[in-house]
């Protein structure tokens, strides 16, 4: 007998359009790659813009310089709270459509120059520390 889960996904049609997305960086010099994070970071911006937003406006309204109208809530609400978490749902589709289109071309493009890296030591940041290949190692940085 399986569990039930919490809660349920809205209907969306964020993980076709994240898919189209990530179909997108197929191109040998990297720019669709960029074009695709640059649009991801735009979307976290409109994330931390909204949230903003929603803080300012509850603060102004616990503390009584506003007394906003039912649908001023509302909107308010939707606009702050709302859009974010959909917005949230999106950028974790994206980034895992994105994720599997970058492992399918390492496997399916460049398997054959993996085969000759016995290891890749990352900086907390992301950047190559060391590559060790399997006729030498490089020191990067």
């Amino acid at each position: 007998m399986g569990t039930k889960p919490r809660f349920a996904l809205p209907k969306s049609n964020a993980g076709l359009v994240a898919h189209q997305l990530a179909s997108g960086i197929n191109d040998s010099d990297g720019s669709g790659l960029i074009d695709v994070l640059e649009l991801l970071v735009e979307r976290a911006e409109q994330i931390q813009a909204a949230t903003r937003r929603a803080g300012e406006f509850s603060e102004k309204t616990l503390s009584g310089e506003i007394a906003p109208e039912p649908a001023e809530f509302k909107t308010e609400l939707q606009d702050g709270v709302y859009e974010p978490l959909s917005l949230k749902l999106f950028l974790a589709c994206a980034f895992r459509a994105l994720a599997e289109q970058l492992k399918l071309q390492l496997y399916q493009n460049q398997s054959h120059l993996l085969r000759g890296v016995k290891e890749v030591v990352f900086t907390d940041e992301g950047e190559i520390a060391s590559l060790s290949l399997e006729d030498a190692d490089v020191a990067v940085g």
